[in-house]
């Protein structure tokens, strides 16, 4: 049997599901203090968790900036 997902949800590789968030419910997250200490980024609707930044990192985007 299969059940109709909503179109904000999906189902992850692993079988779970997952619901998609706009950027305005983000916002509303964040003005919450849901997620102050937290560094995520929205993709395609989901919150992923950021790598830290480490030095080697910012190094390159010294780097970067220089060279830009």
């Amino acid at each position: 049997m299969t059940i109709p997902l909503h179109p904000r949800v999906t189902r992850a590789a692993d079988g779970l599901l997952r619901r998609r968030f706009s950027v305005a419910e983000v916002e509303d997250m964040v003005a919450a203090g849901l997620l102050l200490d937290e560094r995520n980024e929205l993709i395609g609707g989901e919150l992923v968790p950021m790598s830290p930044k480490g030095n080697r990192h910012e190094r390159v985007k010294i780097a970067l900036l220089r060279r830009w």
